[in-house]
């Protein structure tokens, strides 16, 4: 993996994204960007991810722009593939929103929490995964290239249900 050049905006709780979208807390941090649970001040009672990538990725968020516009249009939300609602730069800083979902699978350590899963869950989990890789490949035409377990979100905290992003975070 090639290291992240860059450093990471710092955006502590209450500051206002783009005018818009107000920090609640940080919810995820990889190399080439952070997520922030934020709440939409236009729409008070809803809260959104907004994912800011570093400025040094600007190239690289175009063309993640490209893909989320070309997901969107195909309907990757009933895909269970994540569905970008805005996108905008940010003091130089790319960003991305997307629903809120909840924690990643390997936050949930693989799906199985407390040491044990039924095979149910587990069959539904991978039958959701599988269906939203053939909606990828199938459908959208694109191969998901960084499919790991930080880049699948489950619906919710106890949910085994999942959402499938793009990575890069």
């Amino acid at each position: 993996m090639a290291l992240s050049i860059g450093e990471h905006l710092r955006c502590p709780e209450g500051s206002l994204i783009n005018g818009r979208y107000k920090i609640l807390k940080e919810v995820g941090c990889g190399n080439f960007a952070k997520v922030y649970k934020c709440e939409d001040t236009k729409q008070p009672s809803r809260h959104v991810a907004v994912k800011i990538l570093k400025k040094e990725y600007a190239n690289d968020a175009a063309f993640e722009n490209d893909v989320l516009k070309a997901l969107n249009t195909r309907g990757a939300d009933a895909h269970k593939v994540v569905h970008m609602l805005d996108q905008f730069s940010w003091n130089r800083y790319p960003c991305f929103v997307f629903a809120l979902k909840g924690p990643t699978l390997r936050s949930r350590k693989m799906g199985v929490s407390r040491g044990h899963t039924s095979v149910r869950s587990l069959k539904c989990l991978m039958s959701e995964m599988l269906a939203a890789l053939d909606f990828l490949h199938h459908e959208a035409r694109i191969i998901h290239t960084d499919l790991k377990p930080e880049n699948i979100l489950l619906d919710h905290e106890e949910s085994s249900s999942v959402d499938l992003g793009l990575g890069r975070g």
